[in-house]
């Protein structure tokens, strides 16, 4: 019974000894950017091995370091951190570093790699008309450590009588737009990166679809327009032309028969001819000859 107690209350020693000796810190890190692991190497260090999830990244000893792995290309021990850079999706992990004394001790740092997608521009949507508006943050890659606030004339959008937070706040619900005829902006945020939305302004929300209805009744206008326009056209085409048959007649008739003039010119002929021959019998009659 006295054996146990000891060793429980070695146990016990140790695990004190080691959550005092042992620290805790999470950095973030962008894809394909760079970031520094902090630490404090402790007095009379004779070796460090630094660990990713049980798997050697790398290991320090006697003024020399060998490195593992992928992290041959990306990781560099300093002084006083750890650099790596090109980040890549698979750095995310729990790092341990170990730096065993020259006594023997081994003392520990646990740090947290986090490596984060940067942000894409986020993008308001509306909906609503003049009473109350609906604006929501839309932001197709939100991830974990993402907050979103909005501003209004360069200061922070707080829960009030007119504007009302919800869903984390990337809903804003606008109570009377017409008291707000400035811009407003949406802005996510992740540790080390940021990004916002264009201005949008509350009145193009109700305006636009205003605008569109009218745009559809005008266009559906236009279309109605240019189909009777056609029909009508057509329907000139097929009308039959009533005037040409009498053109068509009246050039035949000058071109088959002598016109009246000639016919008058050739009468007045004929009738001078006969009175010269009765002239002529007058003055010579049949029995005596001239």
């Amino acid at each position: 019974m006295r054996s146990f107690s000891v060793a429980a209350a070695a146990f016990l020693l140790n695990f004190v000894f080691t959550c005092n000796s042992t620290k805790f810190e999470t950095i973030f890190g962008l894809l394909h950017g760079d970031v520094y692991l902090p630490f404090v190497k402790p007095a009379n260090t004779s070796e460090i091995v630094c660990k990713l999830d049980g798997n050697k990244v790398f290991e320090w000893e006697g003024g020399e370091t060998q490195y593992f792995g992928t992290f041959l290309r990306n990781t560099e021990l300093q002084e006083k951190n750890v650099f790596m850079q090109r980040l890549q999706k698979n750095n995310t992990g729990h790092y341990i570093l170990e730096f065993t004394l020259s006594d023997g001790k081994i003392t520990k740092t646990n740090i947290s790699l986090i490596v984060l997608e940067r942000l894409t521009i986020p993008k308001i949507i509306c909906t609503g008309n003049v009473s109350m508006v609906l604006l929501m943050c839309d932001l197709n890659d939100t991830g974990s450590f993402t907050t979103t606030k909005w501003e209004y004339q360069k200061k922070q959008v707080i829960t009030q009588d007119s504007l009302a937070l919800s869903n984390e706040n990337k809903h804003l619900t606008i109570l009377n737009s017409k008291m707000f005829p400035e811009e407003f902006v949406c802005i996510v945020n992740q540790p080390g990166n940021s990004n916002q939305s264009d201005p949008f302004l509350v009145q193009n929300c109700f305006e636009t679809k205003e605008m569109f209805h009218r745009h559809h009744y005008l266009v559906v206008s236009i279309c109605v327009f240019v189909v009777l326009a056609c029909v009508c056209t057509y329907l000139c085409f097929l009308k039959p032309k009533q005037d040409e048959p009498a053109k068509i007649s009246e050039g035949n008739a000058n071109s088959d028969g002598p016109k009246d003039s000639d016919n008058t010119s050739a009468n007045e002929g004929d009738f001078k001819m006969e009175n010269e021959r009765q002239k002529s019998r007058e003055e010579c009659p049949p029995m005596n000859s001239c």
